[in-house]
């Protein structure tokens, strides 16, 4: 019985912890785009300086 509980937590703490990869990689993806889109618009706003 022991064994059963003992294989579920394992399993639960697996996918927490790819889970929990994944959330965090994803929002490091958005930072990234999210300083992409700041330097573009920083690019066009001093081309349209010049």
């Amino acid at each position: 019985m022991s064994c059963i509980i003992g294989f579920f937590a394992v399993m639960n703490n697996l996918f927490t912890s790819t889970h929990l990869q994944a959330v965090r990689a994803r929002s490091h993806t958005m930072h990234f785009n999210l300083h992409l889109a700041e330097n573009l618009a920083k690019v066009r706003y001093n081309l349209v300086r010049i």
